[in-house]
């Protein structure tokens, strides 16, 4: 009797891919085990176990696995600065490798910046699990030109203006002195937690310059 091979076909495509949110890992990234542990205001963290399959010949994480990750990393960060559904490709990337990954958990923090003609700068840094730097990651995506920033922008100044005044206003409910004013509430929140309007802007507080502050400040108070 002769031995009958069976032959598997494989379907190679198109593929239709639906995300389950937004901000989320593809097929592609879920099988290498990635995790998006945070995404917003154009920055992300991103963790990765080095499990046997992501080994190359001699043991070591793979630099292909580790540059997805690097890649994916940035990719969400995009996605954090981008209205929802927005189209977006890599134009270029670079990887230096700094130490092999014998073992645990690969953690990688991106952060992008929007620059002009639709381009979007991205860097990440991929750590070991004793935070120690094993590969430095930059790239160049750029914008579908449907992609509309400044409908996004223009939308979250909107709600950070609708936010200034609602906190205000429940700071004034609250208040007991009879002598609330909604200005001097805004320079105190400010002066003690200024990070707290982070989610309505692309840069972080804690990244600013000394002037960017002063001029972001001067915006908030604008609100009032």
């Amino acid at each position: 009797m002769k031995n009958e091979i069976k032959k598997t076909t494989l379907f190679t495509g198109p593929h239709e891919v639906k995300l389950e949110e937004w901000i989320s890992c593809a097929p592609f990234e879920k099988l290498l085990g990635i995790k998006i542990i945070e995404a917003q205001n154009g920055c992300a963290i991103l963790t990765m176990p080095f499990v046997l399959q992501l080994a190359q010949g001699k043991g070591l994480a793979h630099g292909g696995a580790i540059v997805t990750l690097a890649d994916t990393a940035v990719a969400m960060a995009v996605k954090s600065i981008v209205p929802p559904n927005s189209r977006f490709g890599t134009i270029s990337l670079n990887s230096e490798f700094i130490a092999p990954v014998t073992k645990g958990v690969l953690t990688a923090k991106a952060k992008v910046k929007l620059l002009e003609n639709r381009m979007i700068q991205g860097a990440s840094t991929v750590f070991n699990e004793d935070n120690v730097e094993v590969m430095k990651f930059s790239s160049l995506f750029k914008l579908a030109k449907d992609v509309d920033i400044k409908k996004d922008k223009k939308e979250k100044k909107s709600s950070l203006m609708e936010s200034v005044r609602k906190a205000a206003s429940n700071a004034a409910n609250k208040d007991t002195s009879g002598y609330f004013n909604a200005m001097s509430w805004l320079d105190l929140e400010l002066e003690d937690n200024p990070n707290s309007f982070d989610s309505f802007f692309d840069i972080p507080w804690n990244e600013l310059t000394d002037k960017e502050k002063e001029t972001r400040a001067i915006e908030i108070r604008s609100f009032l």
